[in-house]
């Protein structure tokens, strides 16, 4: 799995909003200490993708050499959730998904742990009959943790979506139709397409093509409007954000990838032999026309939207 990066709606990136709501502030506030555990998804994705193809058949051996490295340590998630359950405004359904959330990874990383060292010669607890027996219920913690991060997710990036709505709302009719207002809705158009690529690559059937198709269309318009923007008055660009060039560079990829993806649902496109491997060796992203393709086109976009990194990473 590939994890998608949340676009900064606080006072991050190029173009602060100077006309935020307080209530705006307050959520991003709380919504930023549930996107540091967030964060971690990347590399349980990983241990988690990696111990599947391995095992998902059967149990590891006893013989097997480390079957899985320790997840993300839940430390730094842990006092995140706890310090933003306290935070207003109240946000139930959301403080209890970063709940599940931080439970589902405090136990496969405990698991993982477990499991680690009951196969590692130089652990004390080196036991493999012990760690094979582990072996299901690390599995139904993988699941588990895939649940939660996707429902702590989906919330995040929702409210995180409706704020910058409003955020764009209130600076348009503050500042008119400026540079930094282009850009800021050439990034809401992009979130608005991310979301598509949330599949598996197996699993293309699932995109509602006319929907994505129709996202593409309003984030091409925006991307021309910079672009054009851009060619005309480079020196205002480059002095409202450094390295601005960039950003019609990687959001015209990023439109690219967006389209070769919903063609390839659209049109029922198997993978070759050749692209079937390499998403086996987890390199999907080099793919053309996958999900993880988009998001990492996605990311690289955000990545040279905020140069300093979208959230602490």
């Amino acid at each position: 799995m590939t994890a998608i990066t949340l676009a900064a709606c606080a006072t991050k990136g190029p173009a602060p909003i100077t006309k935020d709501s307080p209530e705006n502030q307050a959520t991003l506030r709380k919504l930023e200490s549930y996107i540091v555990c967030l964060e971690d998804a990347p590399h349980m994705f990983e241990v988690a993708d990696r111990y599947r193809e391995r095992y998902a058949t059967h149990a590891p051996a006893a013989t097997d050499d480390t079957p899985v490295l320790p997840a993300t340590d839940p430390e730094r998630c842990t006092g995140a959730v706890l310090a933003s359950v306290q935070l207003d405004p109240k946000l139930p359904e959301i403080d209890a998904a970063g709940r599940a959330y931080l439970d589902a990874e405090t136990e496969t990383y405990a698991l993982t742990v477990a499991m680690h060292d009951t196969f590692d010669h130089t652990s004390l607890g080196y036991n493999p009959a012990a760690g094979i027996a582990l072996h299901p219920r690390l599995l139904a913690a993988f699941d588990h943790y895939d649940a939660a991060q996707a429902a702590l997710f989906d919330q995040v990036f929702a409210l995180n979506h409706k704020i910058h709505v409003d955020q764009l709302a209130r600076r348009t009719k503050d500042e008119g139709r400026t540079l930094a207002v282009m850009l800021e809705e050439l990034i809401l158009r992009a979130e608005e397409v991310v979301p598509f690529a949330s599949v598996s690559s197996d699993r293309l059937d699932a995109i509602d093509v006319e929907r994505m198709t129709n996202a593409i269309v309003a984030l091409q318009s925006a991307v021309d409007e910079v672009a054009a923007y851009y060619d005309l008055h480079p020196r205002e660009a480059e002095a409202l954000l450094k390295g601005f060039w960039q950003i019609p560079r990687d959001a015209k990829a990023y439109v690219a990838a967006a389209r070769q993806l919903a063609a390839r649902a659209r049109d029922h496109l198997a993978y070759t032999d050749a692209e079937k491997l390499q998403i086996v060796a987890h390199n999907e992203a080099a793919v053309v026309g996958t999900p993880a393709a988009m998001i990492a086109a996605y990311n690289q976009l955000l990545d040279v939207y905020t140069p300093a990194g979208t959230w602490p990473r």
